[in-house]
């Protein structure tokens, strides 16, 4: 066992893995640990944040999981990965667009309030085509002897993007407000593509079974 680790955890793509789990996921842990305070500062009364997050949002990013490994199986992850990064990357600057000019104390407006749920349940429909996407991707690297510990461990660091990204956002917000700080999540996230082209290129060079 100790052997098969060693082998494992002296490959780049392993390491490559970590990595872009610990960033790719960026924009949207970020987005999705300051949205329920947004939409009170927004106008939104509790009972309308718990409808929002009970129902739609979860049945946006549902239905994105399933959408994203039925198009994933078709399309492969060399194409369909990257895209669904963008696309929820997309959203989440949206998101920060509709915040932007809005600071605590500003006149509230519902109508605002509603553009942002909105924009959030779009987001969360594309995560889940990422993460159905990415998580399949991540599946097809391991090494089946070491499946489980390899899986785990990427798991594990996307574990660790939701932990520092809620950091690294809360501190953002406080002194740049949330539409900046959101928005250098996305650059962040964006960034996270060039750690995928290796894992990419070593799911092109791996034999299939």
């Amino acid at each position: 066992m100790v052997e098969s680790l060693k082998y494992t955890f002296s490959h780049s793509t392993m390491w490559f893995g970590i990595l872009f789990g610990l960033t790719g996921g960026t924009a949207y842990e970020a987005l999705g640990t300051i949205q329920g305070p947004l939409l009170s500062d927004l106008g939104y009364s509790e009972e309308q944040i718990g409808w929002v997050f009970a129902f739609p949002n979860v049945a946006a990013m549902a239905f994105g999981s399933v959408i994203g490994g039925y198009i994933v199986d078709r399309v492969g992850h060399r194409k369909f990965v990257p895209a669904a990064l963008t696309l929820f990357v997309i959203f989440c600057a949206v998101a920060a667009g509709v915040l932007y000019g809005h600071e605590d104390g500003a006149e509230v407006v519902i109508g605002r309030a509603h553009v942002f749920a909105a924009t959030m349940c779009m987001t969360s429909f594309c995560v889940g085509l990422f993460v159905a996407s990415s998580y399949s991707l991540f599946m097809d690297l391991v090494d089946p002897k070491l499946a489980g510990t390899q899986f785990s461990t990427i798991m594990g660091a996307t574990n660790g993007c939701a932990a520092w990204s809620a950091k690294v956002i809360g501190i953002l917000a406080a002194s740049q407000g949330p539409a900046v700080g959101l928005w250098i999540m996305c650059f962040v996230s964006l960034l996270s593509l060039v750690l995928l082209l290796p894992l990419l290129r070593a799911l092109a060079r791996k034999p299939r079974s």
